[in-house]
């Protein structure tokens, strides 16, 4: 190991290097006030979103108490932080995003103001802001923190509704009422109607029990009427809870803004959540006054925003009547956040931003419109922008840098024996830059056309020739190794860096006769090594005496070079690997090349080795996917399985393969054209799939007996990664799969399974099957299933291994899930028909309707409480 860089070293290379030349590299920088911006060189993009400040060199985000708008609720950043999360962006879209920390950084303070309400949000100089601008504030502008004035008014973002003309589900209303007004007792809630106009609340309750003792009270509801609702609910319960909540706990003023308070924080936060998920705006919790209790706890209260509401949200008719008619002057709303004041703060400390694809935006608490840092939150000094542009370690970063700057580092710690290490990698690697440029130079002489010839046949331009660095080694004995001794190179240290062999009299050229294919280092900047093919036809004068010549030979290992943590094209495909978050492993140099000639510019290849688990965590640091070209054979399967082992041994998330028809290579598919490519990319399978497809295709499944080797390899195969992603469908799966292995574990509860309780008809035609054979023999139920497919798929399920416990009172419980999800399922077919239906025309479908959903909503709830138990 060469040791720890002199921290000096660091700091003055740091001070030295220009970011915006650096940055230069990877993108073309414009001036912008006080900054230069352009295209950010991490993702694509069409409006450029990647700022650079050479003078501070920090990259901007937000102090870790900033509230930020999620799927799941408002929370603090610094909580989300290592996280991906789904997230309120433009268009009030929700897009799932990756939250970081980047860093300890100076703050700034930004107080903000709207409807008389002070707020004080802290972030980086740089953080970028959408400022509204143009006629009618129609449009936007990017500002950093810095660059924000008083008086500017930020943009805002509201989510979409999600409701057009739904009406409130009565159910629901009547759940949302009795939680904001019930109390819990032994048979179930009772809650009490009052205020203006009471009966009008009864509709809601068909088919329980009123009292009347000067109130109005109803008793016998559903214990769950005390709980909150699933957020998973349909949109259309959760608007009718929240329409009944409303009713119990809400408000609406003469000049028709709506609002809501509780004592319970927890409550108004899952009211904030719920609105937020219908497209219902609010303004935010404030502290109206301190309650009466013995805790003496505070009263937080809301208004919601009037455009986001419709009247039929109203369920008590002097509140819809205030909003649809206030009085004359009344309801004015403010969106928007206006800046009071910006300034530099005391505070340095961890900052945090999201990374949010295409938009690079993202919304705050209270609806605030904010932009990523760079676009996609990428940060840091000019080491953390050479990090993430070239995937290095920080140490790699600094060489990098160092090289770059024609700067030679010190090393602490290093012995005498590792400082003359260092100098002669570093030798070693000048003698292959010597050799590259001197290859390159040779294929624009006389006796290289035929090596032109062929690439220019192949689509191998002579931009594509530059890219690559392709190079022709001319068969002579010699002509490199004269060359580069010229150049000071002493003989030992061409042979040991896998320029020239040792020969009889002296060294000699190792690559003679052949178009040379240079192999680069991580960081891309220096060839270590060579690959290098005959040309097709040509006659070599130098070859040996051995028989014909090898169509490839390669660099031999070196001290700089080892094939099995070297990828070729990496330097070229690094970028768009990282844009896809996937990279595709081919096996050769001219299937590299011919992929990136079709677009496909995140093929790379290994060096005449099989994949290691060292080039497996070289392509997790630039992506989660990799993707192997493999055939369509027993070999293909081979290497599938390898490819497994050694991904789950780096922890790559997803290996899938490409299966390429046996005897075609990825250049011949490249060479058909782009529309055959895409053709075959159709097929990617995950590497699990492509095995168990190869299994299935060779297998005899006319037979119900499968080989023993077969049977274990599918069930190793079809353990979880094979469950599916789908919850209903894995359920299903399990149902079905114990129905196959187990019958004897099934309970009574099985004969009330009916077809309609499984969504997938896969899952239907089994079921199917199953009660016209009964279970137990499987011959019989392949032989009732109606398709081979069929049949293959049932026959792999028998064979699976099934993750439910060996126990009755598992599959008890599996069992009264199926019902419980096809309850729901129920439910919510009830309440579109609600939704289309007429109160006034339809009122008696819509008792008959009402009716049987409580009583679903009844079932539901004891088999949920027996699963409990």
């Amino acid at each position: 190991m060469a040791g720890r860089i002199h921290p000096e070293d660091v700091r003055a290379l740091r001070e030295r290097a220009d970011l915006a030349s650096v940055a230069g590299d990877y993108t073309t920088l414009r001036r912008s006030g006080a900054t230069l911006k352009g295209l950010c060189p991490f993702h694509d993009e069409k409006t450029p979103s990647f700022h650079v400040d050479s003078a501070k060199g920090m990259w901007h985000c937000l102090a870790g108490e900033t509230g930020v708008l999620t799927w799941e609720g408002t929370f603090p950043i610094a909580k989300l932080a290592g996280t991906t999360q789904w997230l309120l962006t433009t268009r009030g879209r929700w897009v799932e995003a990756a939250v970081h920390s980047f860093g300890v950084q100076p703050l700034w303070a930004v107080r903000l103001q709207r409807n008389e309400r002070h707020k004080t949000l802290y972030a980086t100089h740089g953080h970028r802001w959408f400022v509204q601008s143009g006629p009618q504030r129609s449009s936007t502008r990017v500002q950093t923190t810095a660059e924000l004035n008083p008086g500017d008014r930020l943009a805002w973002c509201l989510p979409t509704g999600r409701l057009g003309d739904t009406r409130p589900v009565a159910f629901a209303v009547a759940h949302g009422f009795t939680y904001g007004n019930g109390v819990p007792t032994p048979d179930g809630c009772t809650v009490e109607v009052s205020g203006p106009n009471p009966r009008e609340l009864l509709a809601y309750f068909p088919e329980a029990s009123t009292q009347s003792c000067g109130r109005m009270r109803v008793g016998r509801l559903p214990r769950f009427f005390a709980e909150r609702p699933s957020l998973q609910q349909a949109p259309a319960y959760l608007y009718g809870w929240l329409a009944g909540y409303f009713a119990a706990a809400g408000w609406v003023a003469t000049d028709g803004r709506a609002s809501l308070a509780s004592a319970n924080e927890a409550d108004m936060d899952f009211v904030d959540t719920v609105a937020t998920r219908l497209g219902i705006a609010t303004y935010g919790l404030e502290q109206q006054r301190r309650g009466v209790t013995a805790w003496d706890s505070p009263l937080l209260a809301t208004a919601f925003m009037s455009s986001t509401l419709a009247g039929q949200f109203f369920v008590r008719s002097h509140h819809r009547q205030r909003f649809e008619q206030p009085q004359a002057g009344g309801r004015t709303e403010q969106p928007d956040w206006v800046v009071c004041d910006v300034a530099p703060s005391d505070r340095v400390e961890e900052v945090y931003c999201a990374v949010v694809p295409d938009t690079h935006a993202f919304v705050l608490a209270d609806h605030l419109l904010t932009g990523n840092c760079f676009g996609c939150s990428a940060g840091g000094d000019v080491y953390g922008l050479l990090q993430q542009a070239e995937a290095l370690s920080f140490a790699e970063a600094v060489e990098h840098l160092a090289r770059r700057e024609g700067v030679t580092l010190r090393y602490e710690q290093l012995s005498p024996g590792q400082r003359r290490a260092l100098g002669r990698r570093t030798r070693l690697t000048e003698a292959t830059q010597a050799a590259a440029a001197w290859f390159r130079e040779r294929l624009a002489d006389a006796d290289a056309d035929a090596a032109r010839d062929y690439l220019a046949a192949r689509g191998i331009d002579e931009a594509t020739r530059a890219r690559f660095e392709i190079g022709w080694a001319p068969d002579r004995w010699d002509g490199l190794v004269r060359a580069l001794r010229d150049q000071g190179f002493a003989d030992q240290e061409l042979v040991d860096a896998g320029v020239a062999s040792q020969g009889r009299y002296g060294p000699i050229d190792r690559f003679r006769g052949r178009i040379v294919f240079p192999i680069h280092e991580r960081s891309g900047r220096a060839p270590i090594a060579f690959g290098g093919r005959l040309v097709p036809g040509m006659a070599l004068a130098t070859a040996g005496r051995d028989g014909d010549p090898p169509k490839y030979i390669n660099s031999p290992e070196s001290e700089i070079y080892k094939k099995g943590d070297t990828l070729y094209g990496l330097a070229q495909a690094r970028a768009e690997i990282q844009r896809r978050q996937a990279a595709l492993v081919v096996e050769g140099y001219t299937d590299v090349i011919a992929m990136h000639l079709v677009g496909l510019e995140h093929a790379v290849a290994t060096c005449g080795t099989a994949l290691t688990a060292d080039h497996f965590r070289q392509l997790e640091r630039y992506g989660r996917r990799v993707v192997l070209a493999l055939d369509a054979d027993d070999a293909g399967y081979r290497a599938a399985e390898r490819a497994r082992a050694l991904a789950a041994e780096v922890g790559v998330r997803e290996v899938a393969v490409l299966p390429l028809p046996v005897g075609t290579d990825p250049a011949e598919l490249a060479a058909a054209g782009r529309e055959a490519v895409d053709a075959a990319f159709a097929e990617v399978r995950t590497a699990t799939e492509f095995q168990l497809e190869h299994l299935l295709r060779t297998a005899d499944t006319d037979t119900p007996a499968a080989p023993p080797s077969d049977t274990t390899t599918v069930r190793r195969l079809s353990g979880p990664r094979g469950e599916p992603a789908d919850p209903q469908l894995r359920l299903e799966r399990q149902v079905l799969q114990v129905a196959l292995q187990r019958p004897h574990q099934l309970p009574e509860a099985w004969q009330e399974v009916t077809g309609g309780d499984f969504t997938s008809e896969v899952s239907r035609r089994l079921w199917q099957a199953l009660a016209d054979t009964g279970t137990g023999d499987l011959e019989a139920v392949l032989a009732a299933l109606p398709t081979d497919d069929d049949r293959a798929r049932v026959r792999a399920l028998a064979l699976s291994p099934s993750p439910v416990p060996d126990d009755t009172a598992h599959v008890v419980d599996l069992i009264r899930r199926l019902q419980a999800a096809s309850c729901e399922r129920e439910i919510e077919a009830l309440q579109q028909e609600m939704r289309a239906l007429n109160t006034d025309v339809d009122a008696a479908r819509v008792h008959e309707l009402l009716a049987r959903q409580y009583e679903l909503e009844r079932r539901r709830r004891a088999l949920a409480d027996r699963q409990g138990a």
